[in-house]
């Protein structure tokens, strides 16, 4: 009898003191969110002494940490001024649904990656509704490059503001508010490194051709404005320089796309998936991509590389009026000059970009002091050493 009763007020006591989860909502609408978020939930999990749910939007990498979606994020990731207007409806929808769920899930804590178009309006509903989980905004929203006033209305809406970026910080914080934090950015931490080797063998390369890697974004609307200039490069490359093969790592939503575009491409094409990366970084000579973060991903496997991009004629005329920058890529942003070699717009000429590359593949001088560069910028984005993402998960799990 008296170890059957001390049995049961054994049981009774660790049921009580067993530690309610710790809800936690992540909305991400893009694969560069989905990569934050993934490596944000991993670092949650690695510090926090009670149990974790995940609860929210995300992609493939979010869901595979064990992100409980609330629905699909198709149609989230959209670019451009335009393309926004055109879809609005879609948002408010989307936006509504998200809303609903976060209340039902009634979480400890909400953060918020990128996307900040959409981020912002779900930050707006839920203050609205007064929900009485704190917000977090993880990748601040780049007030640096246009309508810097946007930085006061964003720290109204969150918490905590969340940057990647080591300039970003003076935009949100002052002598009274120390709302944003520098974590670092997740890319330069990265410790990946490919193997040429490996993807030789397994795509049975021609070995005396130099390998292109092309990026033309992540996005449909990006795909479809920038292969055909890809492709233009390619042609006029080829002209110069016969022996040359293409490889394109893709993310799986444009794989069939990108497949049934390039499949009549004069020369070997080959389409990469994206555990095949860091290999195809590692066996090609030089990159042509969009802007973006690929370009510190590009950096980090050090691929000399060379920016081509353009939007619809509408979104550059309004962006030329509201851009306070330079540069587009965050590469030559952190230099504060040009590193890597850029053709926006107007500019992004086939037969410009092909010589350019050409100069890259055929000179190890270019490529050498290209990375060195490159390598200087990304030191920047380290901040305090400590991993970008747990100093992230630090920052989420003081408000939890």
């Amino acid at each position: 009898m008296r170890r059957g009763f001390l049995s049961m007020a054994t049981l009774k006591s660790e049921t009580i003191t067993t530690p309610r989860p710790l809800k936690i909502v992540l909305i991400a609408g893009e694969d560069s969110g989905d990569l934050l978020g993934a490596s944000l939930m991993q670092a949650i999990q690695k510090q926090s002494n009670r149990p974790v749910e995940f609860h929210g939007l995300g992609g493939a990498k979010m869901v595979a940490k064990g992100l409980q979606p609330f629905f699909p994020i198709d149609g989230l990731n959209l670019l451009g001024l335009v393309e926004i207007v055109g879809s609005l409806w879609m948002v408010k929808k989307k936006l509504n649904q998200a809303v609903d769920a976060i209340f039902q899930a009634d979480p400890d804590v909400v953060v918020t990656i990128d996307l900040p178009g959409f981020n912002k309006r779900l930050a707006k509903k839920l203050q609205a509704a007064q929900i009485k989980a704190p917000l977090i905004h993880y990748v601040a929203p780049t007030v640096w490059a246009w309508r810097p006033s946007r930085a006061q209305k964003f720290k109204k809406l969150f918490d905590k503001i969340l940057c990647l970026y080591p300039f970003e910080e003076p935009y949100f914080n002052d002598e009274n508010t120390q709302q944003a934090v520098f974590t670092g950015h997740p890319l330069v931490f990265s410790a990946e490194i490919g193997v040429a080797e490996r993807f030789h063998k397994k795509h049975k390369t021609d070995s005396s051709h130099d390998l292109v890697a092309l990026l033309p974004g992540s996005r449909k609307n990006e795909v479809e404005r920038l292969l055909p200039v890809y492709k233009e490069v390619v042609l006029y490359l080829q002209q110069k320089k016969p022996n040359i093969s293409v490889v394109i790592p893709v993310v799986a939503h444009l794989k069939d796309k990108i497949q049934k575009e390039v499949c009549a491409w004069p020369v070997p094409v080959y389409i990469v998936a994206e555990e095949g990366r860091s290999d195809a970084y590692a066996a090609c000579a030089v990159a042509l991509a969009a802007s973006g973060t690929v370009a510190l991903e590009l950096a980090r496997a050090k691929l000399p590389m060379i920016i081509a991009y353009k939007v619809s004629w509408l979104t550059a005329v309004i962006a030329r009026r509201l851009l306070k920058i330079k540069f587009a890529c965050l590469l030559n942003i952190l230099a504060g000059k040009e590193i890597v070699p850029e053709f926006l717009q107007e500019r992004c000429v086939p037969e410009t970009i092909a010589l350019k590359l050409l100069g890259l593949i055929e000179s190890q001088k270019q490529r050498d002091g290209q990375i060195k560069n490159t390598q200087e910028s990304l030191t920047l984005l380290k901040g305090d050493n400590h991993y970008a993402s747990e100093r992230a998960a630090q920052e989420v799990l003081k408000l939890c």
